[in-house]
């Protein structure tokens, strides 16, 4: 019984959000250049994460640099170290007063990470960039959704807004491998890890934090 008041309470906030919610400023949140340039900025963290959760297994052992079980465990601790990544950077992210610049470098260097795979040979190397890839991806993710909330100034359109760039992660996530797989078969797995990587490290450019303030603000 206790519990009928809440879900009262929850409906009419709901009711309130939905009242105060216009497609008018829903075409006017999907005109803004600003959410799709800072959605596809990050392009390398969902392009790295899908690609190499579905194919380094595949690669790993049609190059023969790890057994599968060895190519499991492996992509077992890329996950993990994601984890960590994700936590760290977004314990201090949000208190910085260089965003753009933690942004910028974390996201150059995911990309310049993911393009080493192409001509790497060392198994040692091959799993230290694996787990760095890891590890700044998850941080990615953290700090784009730190500015999807700061970029978006109306509360009732925040979940509209985290929904989008979902909606534009998930693009990536869909085309990435098989942009990927296609490169990899006409040619080889050296030009789809370069290629992809190059696209991820120019997509970064297009961070709004290089251009407009909205990060910088506490």
């Amino acid at each position: 019984m206790c519990s009928v008041p809440l879900i009262l309470y929850t409906e009419r906030a709901q009711m309130e959000i939905l009242s105060n919610v216009s497609l008018k400023n829903i075409f006017s949140t999907l005109r803004d250049g600003k959410r799709w340039m800072l959605g596809f900025s990050s392009a390398i963290a969902p392009l790295s994460e899908t690609v190499l959760g579905q194919f380094f297994i595949y690669y790993s052992e049609k190059t023969h640099i790890l057994s599968q079980f060895n190519s499991g465990l492996a992509l077992s601790i890329y996950f993990i170290t994601g984890f960590i990544g994700g936590i760290i950077y977004g314990r201090f992210y949000g208190k910085s007063v260089h965003r753009t610049i933690i942004y910028f470098i974390t996201t150059i260097s995911c990309s310049l990470l993911f393009i080493t795979l192409s001509f790497l040979m060392s198994t040692y190397l091959i799993l230290t960039v694996l787990w760095s890839i890891g590890f700044l991806t998850s941080a990615i993710l953290s700090m784009l959704y730190y500015d999807v909330v700061k970029l978006e100034n109306r509360s009732n359109y925040l979940t509209f807004s985290l929904g989008f760039n979902n909606f534009m992660q998930k693009i990536i996530s869909i085309t990435s491998p098989v942009i990927f797989i296609f490169i990899a078969i006409q040619i080889s797995y050296s030009e789809a890890w370069l290629v992809l990587g190059l696209s991820g490290f120019t997509l970064t450019f297009l961070y709004p934090g290089l251009y407009w303030k909205f990060s910088q603000k506490s």
